[in-house]
């Protein structure tokens, strides 16, 4: 195998010179690397918003012709430089980033839905393309979600470690121009708040499915939202079902 790593303008790509593989592109911000040390000549890349696996990649396998780097440490240093993050940098002496992620696909039954009532969305993470990132998880990270309720566990983070969260599920009303709210309910017991996420009228007719999908940003700032956790929860101005796909979860660990 041989691939091209490069970045023009904004966009990260790795081609496959050796036509087996489409190519991998990316907004360069959007894209992670991860590796086990950073020493390390494997090398895994996901993007946050698009792909749904990682792409892990030698060292050995990388042209190095015309490339921004010649070697391991000049590579390790334009990925620190250029991608959103690496487990090869962060910032003063001795520092180190981690990242990884877990992909929770749901083979929950359907969620009956009451009208005017906030019910979590389950996750079982039992679903046939639940996926993750090479074992051991990078940070010592070992689950993201309590498969017993679908809830977020942020436990295994420190102050300062964050998480995007592509979450996938779907809506059907059964009633015309129903109304649709979502939220991650972040917290421990009696502390919780909301975040709220914006979702336009269910207004193409009732009895039909609504796709809503979407990537969130959350951040360990305090140990409540660390604890605590967060449920994903949603309330329909009309009776329904529910169905949800699952979530892709990836983490940054300091």
């Amino acid at each position: 195998m041989a691939f091209k790593i490069h970045i023009e303008g904004n966009k990260f790509y790795i081609d496959d010179l050796e036509g087996e593989l489409l190519r991998y592109e990316g907004l360069a911000k959007d894209v992670l690397s991860r590796t086990k040390t950073p020493t390390s000549t494997d090398f895994g890349f996901t993007n946050v918003n698009n792909w749904s696996n990682t792409r892990t990649i030698s060292f050995s396998e990388i042209d190095l012709t015309g490339a921004a780097y010649t070697d391991l440490a000049s590579f390790n240093e334009w990925l620190e430089s250029n991608l959103g993050n690496s487990n090869g940098g962060g910032s003063g002496s001795g520092a180190s980033s981690f990242s990884g992620w877990i992909d929770y696909n749901d083979s929950s039954p359907l969620v009956s839905l009451s009208a005017d009532t906030w019910v979590d969305i389950p996750n079982n993470g039992a679903g046939s393309f639940s996926n993750r990132s090479p074992l051991p998880l990078a940070g010592g990270i070992t689950e993201l979600i309590n498969t017993l309720t679908g809830a977020l566990v942020f436990s295994d983070f420190k102050i300062g470690d964050y998480a995007y969260i592509r979450h996938d599920f779907s809506v059907v009303p059964d009633t015309n121009n129903a109304t649709l709210e979502f939220r991650y309910f972040v917290g421990q017991t009696g502390q919780e708040y909301p975040l709220n996420i914006s979702i336009p009228r269910l207004d193409r007719g009732s009895g039909i499915p609504y796709q809503e999908t979407g990537l969130f940003f959350i951040y360990m700032g305090d140990e409540n939202t660390r604890l605590g956790g967060a449920r994903l929860q949603v309330r329909l101005s009309t009776t329904g079902t529910l169905s949800n796909n699952g979530m892709v979860i990836n983490y940054n660990i300091y």
